[in-house]
């Protein structure tokens, strides 16, 4: 149910925009101020299609250097490891 609000926020999002083809997002669970679960999605706007990455569940939230700001490729670890489902 919730993964169809997502599929419909980013449809309006594609519509809003319509020079975007593909969009990306992430799916995050609080657990605790440390603890999440964590995915994203890619949305293939030509394809009408959620692609989505494994859920990384119960995982520690701070980046993994003492304390620095998350960088964007900590970030987008998750998404590199397949397999990825339609």
């Amino acid at each position: 149910m919730w993964l169809e609000a997502y599929q419909e926020m980013l449809r309006k999002v594609a519509g809003d925009y319509s020079n975007l083809k593909i969009i990306g997002t992430q799916l995050r669970a609080a657990h605790s101020a440390d603890r999440i679960s964590w995915g994203a999605v890619l949305y293939s706007v030509g394809e009408d299609k959620m692609y989505l990455a494994p859920t990384r569940e119960n995982v520690e939230s701070r980046p993994p250097s003492s304390g620095a700001p998350p960088t964007a490729s900590w970030s987008r670890r998750p998404l590199a490891t397949p397999p990825w489902s339609p």
